[in-house]
């Protein structure tokens, strides 16, 4: 048995030492203190160690959004142990927007009560940017196309007017000549007359 529990054991620690090399990896404290960062999280947020020990999580977040029911009902379904899984955007140190793809996996002990909770995040930023460039694009596509219609449809109404107000005036010099017709005719009849 016990040497079932060493190789396991080995195993677990292995497949962490995997994590830990390609993920960026940071555990909270239930609350969201920060406990502890491997080197990928701290490259990725740009800070060292010692700048974000001890410190809240809400460091990483909008501070509007800090604020927010919606976080402290995040940080509370952690501490209720539910997981997290999904795409967030982070600020980094110097304020600049990161995107992330992470799962927040909370770890209970012994007793059945989350004693940590630990982050496994991918940094996605380039990703996220293309995809709204994409988005950008395409709006502005959208935008051109409802211009150019617009436009279209304009030109097509003023065609139509102009062609109304062509065809009134044909009507009209075609009354006339009829009208010049009948003069001329009468003028004939007369000097065949005389």
């Amino acid at each position: 048995m016990l040497k079932y529990l060493k190789a396991l054991v080995k195993k677990t620690e292995t497949a962490l030492d995997a994590l830990d090399r390609s993920q960026a990896v940071i555990y909270f404290q239930p609350d969201g203190t920060i406990i502890k960062a491997n080197e990928n999280f701290l490259g990725a947020l740009g800070y060292s160690l010692d700048e974000i020990v001890g410190k809240h999580h809400r460091m990483f977040v909008d501070p509007e959004y800090a604020t927010t029911q919606d976080y402290k009902d995040f940080w509370n379904d952690l501490a209720n142990g539910n997981f997290k899984l999904a795409e967030y955007k982070r600020i980094a140190k110097g304020g600049k927007e990161i995107y992330i793809q992470a799962t927040y996996n909370p770890i209970f002990n012994s007793s059945g009560k989350v004693a940590q909770v630990v982050k496994f995040a991918t940094d996605i930023t380039d990703m996220v940017l293309e995809r709204n460039q994409s988005e950008e694009q395409k709006k502005e596509v959208v935008d051109r196309v409802t211009t150019v219609s617009s436009a279209v449809t304009q030109a097509s109404k003023e065609i139509a007017s102009g062609n109304l107000n062509l065809s009134e005036r044909t009507e009209a010099q075609a009354a006339n000549i009829e009208e010049t017709t009948a003069t001329m005719q009468q003028i004939t009849d007369g000097v065949r007359e005389n």
